[in-house]
C-alpha cells in the first residue's frame, strides 16, 4: 500500500495533472477508506491504514479543492471526489478530522 500511496500522493500533488486522473486517485483512497469503515464496523482486524495518513490526506484533498475549477456536483469529478473522500475520512476516523479541517473551514 506505501508504494500506491505514494504514487497517488505524489499525483495529488503535482500540478497539471489531468482533473480526471486525479479524481481517480481520490476514489482509491474513498475505497480503502470504505473497507476500513465496514471492517472496523465488524469488529474485524484492518491495518489502520487512513488512521495513520488522514492528516496528509485531507492536506492534499483540501489543496485539490481549493484548485479545481470544475463546479458540477452531479458528475463524478475533483470536486465531488475529494468532498466524498473527507465525508468518508469524517465518518471513519471522526472527531480528528474535524480539528484537522478546522483551519480550511475557518479561512
Amino acid at each position: 500500500m506505501d508504494e500506491i500511496g505514494n504514487v497517488t500522493f505524489t499525483y495529488l500533488d503535482t500540478p497539471g495533472v489531468d482533473q480526471d486522473i486525479l479524481a481517480l486517485c481520490v476514489e482509491l483512497w474513498c475505497t480503502v477508506i470504505e473497507e476500513e469503515y465496514s471492517l472496523s464496523s465488524e469488529n474485524k482486524t484492518h491495518h489502520n491504514i487512513i488512521n495513520n495518513i488522514y492528516r496528509n490526506l485531507l492536506s492534499v484533498l483540501v489543496k485539490n479543492l481549493e484548485k479545481s475549477t470544475d463546479l458540477d456536483l452531479i458528475e463524478w469529478n475533483l470536486n465531488v471526489a475529494c468532498s466524498t473522500c473527507i465525508s468518508l475520512c469524517a465518518m471513519h476516523i471522526k472527531d480528528p478530522v474535524v480539528y484537522a479541517l478546522q483551519e480550511f473551514v475557518t479561512r
